[in-house]
């Protein structure tokens, strides 16, 4: 599991298209009813985006980072500077007995595990900022450990950017020369990948 993030680079076209795929069984019976069943807690995100303009070098970048991941076999993190911003966000209840939580995202009344992060969180326990390697840990999966398991009651909130923990849908990119040390890459598309 890389921690590596996909390279953000200038020829990056417009626009970004992020589609929520949920896993759900529907079975009809001859009258016509239907029974549901939802397998997925959370979406898992397909983000598609292009590259209409890449010079070499970026082009050598984008490739080697494409192949450096095996195609769909190794996961990296996609940052997206549009949607990466919490600000006390909560993400738990403390009850004297947990230590570990995931971070959350909300969006629109949904809320979401974060896999993935740009920066060290800033966590804070009843809106008391805590301090990392202190009070907590965080590892590579957007998961705090306190020291002490919070009290009852406590509310847990954090603030800080995020990424999404994806793999590249495909085991092939097409890069396409159209002038001389000029590339495109018309599409490429990542999945949120849950561990």
């Amino acid at each position: 599991m890389s921690e590596a993030i996909f390279p953000s680079l200038p020829g990056q076209a417009w626009p970004v298209v992020k589609v929520a795929k949920w896993s759900t069984k529907v079975q009809t019976t001859a009258s016509g009813r239907e029974t549901r069943a939802s397998f997925y807690a959370s979406p898992r995100w397909l983000i598609k985006v292009s590259f209409s303009v890449l010079r070499q070098s970026e082009m050598q970048q984008l490739a080697g980072f494409f192949n450096a991941r095996r195609g769909s076999w190794d996961t990296f993190l996609f940052y997206d500077p549009q949607e990466c911003l919490v600000s006390e966000q909560p993400f738990g209840q403390g009850n004297g007995v947990t230590t570990r939580f995931q971070l959350l995202r909300s969006m629109g009344g949904f809320t979401e595990p974060v896999f993935g992060l740009k920066e060290p969180p800033q966590i804070s326990r009843d809106g008391v900022l805590l301090q990392q390697g202190v009070d907590y840990t965080v590892d590579n999966m957007a998961t705090v450990t306190f020291v002490t398991p919070p009290v009852a009651g406590s509310a847990l909130s954090w603030s800080g950017k995020f990424c999404f923990r994806c793999r590249f849908q495909q085991d092939q990119a097409e890069f396409e020369q159209f002038m001389s040390n000029l590339w495109a890459l018309k599409r490429v598309e990542l999945l949120t990948v849950k561990p």
